[in-house]
């Protein structure tokens, strides 16, 4: 390929989507995050430019869609998003919550990929267990990134997990607040529905006298 028309990092490209195994779509797009000389990695975005996925394809199958700005074309943040985003970890760690936030607002906003990567951060302590934590983080992604569905996806998991094992330790008041909290959104009812965890609410319910809401 030539080299004026190879595509770089960060630049938007557009591949046949059976490179990624989805045979029903013409097209597929995504972020080049990484280049292996014959092979680009690229962090592949669904219809409504969510992150979803990473896909390795070939640089020839590669159509640059919206080119990265060149270094020096604009005044970078000082900071950088990787920057805004390393410091909004670090003052999490150290409990400064509000802090934490407007770094990763700053990193949201020059990169939006870096919700997607918090969101990863957050599914750690989810599979540990550690549903309090995941939960916050799933949320703090959420006020910045409203429409974000695959962590709306995630957040209402965790509820219902954290519900469950709440269930199982007799809190039935702060189980049901679980439950009902990711029963109202709607990607929470797919996974109420692959998890039975609506049955589980109505037994809570009626252990505590509480009509359940059809």
């Amino acid at each position: 390929m030539d080299a004026t028309f190879r595509p770089k990092l960060l630049d938007l490209v557009e591949f046949p989507a059976t490179l990624i195994g989805d045979e029903a779509a013409g097209t597929a797009q995504g972020t080049v995050v990484e280049d292996f000389g014959t092979a680009l990695l690229v962090e592949v975005y669904d219809d409504q430019g969510i992150p979803t996925d990473f896909a390795t394809i070939p640089v020839e199958a590669a159509k640059t869609l919206w080119p990265a700005p060149d270094q020096g074309t604009e005044a970078p943040d000082p900071v950088g998003a990787e920057g805004h985003f390393e410091k909004g970890l670090l003052l999490l760690q150290n409990g400064l919550f509000r802090d934490a936030k407007q770094e990763f607002r700053a990193a949201f906003e020059l990169e939006p990929r870096f919700a997607g990567t918090l969101m990863n951060i957050a599914s750690e302590p989810a599979k540990a267990g550690n549903y309090d934590v995941a939960i916050g983080l799933y949320q703090l992604v959420l006020e910045l990134q409203p429409e974000n569905q695959l962590t709306q996806h995630n957040l209402a998991a965790a509820l219902i997990d954290r519900g469950i094992a709440f269930s199982r330790r007799g809190a039935l008041d702060r189980a049901i607040e679980d439950f009902e909290a990711s029963l109202w959104s709607v990607p929470a009812r797919t996974e109420i529905r692959g998890k039975g965890a609506a049955q589980l609410c109505r037994r809570v319910h009626r252990a505590r006298g509480a009509a359940w809401p059809d």
